[in-house]
């Protein structure tokens, strides 16, 4: 070993070629062109004073000028270190950025929605308990397939919103135990004022709307499962407009309408003497 200072004039020194990893070679080639000394010139101009002359030792061996410049070494390898965790980090954040999005617009959808009803002018006496229904036989994947009213047929009013099937019994007083769709209309009795919470729990497909704005919606093919809440503010008491589509395509079946009243810390399912139709044949 010997040092290598300002004044030293060294015989030209090869760029070394050692095999190792690529980043040491590229390292060792750019330190041996800064330390090449050209014969006559005297110390290598390029060679600063602010450089510890112990900071650059070297061994000749077999003719070739051997870099020993291990802290060097380390200080490169940190820097490369810290801008590859840098690099990691910004490349994580993008690809994480569109499901952090997601996540914000599912939490979004999934918020409950709040709805002000307004009672229709409808007076009880022109009223009678449950709800009507009209059915179509017919095997549908999502609500959006049902057709319009007309193509249904009438079927027996039901009391309330409270059916679970095993997949065996006829359902909602047909014959039938699967591939049915239906449209349930009639009035929901909000009596007192104030706010109602409501969730439906469906297998299959449903869409429930009061005074004509959709306030649950699960329209495809899915298990027993509970939908989204809808907060209903009512500021009088009164009948609303209930209008639900519901399909059952196969298998077991449930239907069930519940509320949290106000004042109610729990869900209920919604009674029978909340549910009316205009008595008109």
């Amino acid at each position: 070993m010997f040092p290598l200072h300002r004044k030293t004039v060294c015989p030209p020194a090869q760029v070394v070629t050692k095999t190792g990893p690529p980043f040491r070679h590229y390292v060792e080639e750019a330190i041996a062109k800064v330390l090449r000394c050209h014969s006559g010139e005297g110390r290598n101009p390029l060679i600063s004073k602010h450089y510890e002359p112990q900071a650059f030792a070297g061994v000749m061996e077999n003719g070739r000028f051997t870099i020993g410049l291990e802290e060097t070494m380390k200080k490169f390898a940190w820097q490369l270190q810290l801008n590859l965790f840098s690099l990691f980090v910004f490349a994580l954040a993008l690809a994480l950025a569109p499901l952090t999005q997601g996540n914000e617009r599912a939490c979004a959808a999934e918020s409950p929605s709040t709805f002000t009803l307004a009672p229709a002018g409808i007076q009880p006496a022109d009223l009678a308990p449950g709800l009507d229904t009209r059915i179509i036989d017919k095997l549908f994947s999502t609500i959006n397939q049902m057709p319009e009213d007309v193509s249904f047929s009438k079927g027996k009013p039901i009391a309330k919103l409270d059916y679970q099937y095993d997949g065996s019994a006829p359902m909602f007083g047909t014959d039938r135990n699967q591939s049915i769709g239906l449209v349930i209309s009639g009035f929901l009795k909000f009596d007192p004022a104030g706010r109602y919470e409501i969730k439906a729990k469906s297998n299959d497909g449903i869409r429930i709307k009061l005074a004509d704005k959709i306030i649950i919606e699960d329209p495809d093919v899915h298990s027993d499962r509970f939908s989204s809440v809808a907060i209903l503010d009512a500021p009088q008491a009164g009948f609303v407009p209930l209008r639900i589509q519901y399909f059952q395509r196969k298998g077991s079946a449930c239907l069930q309408l519940y509320w949290k009243r106000p004042g109610s810390d729990h869900f209920d399912i919604i009674p029978e003497e909340a549910y009316w139709r205009t008595n008109q044949p």
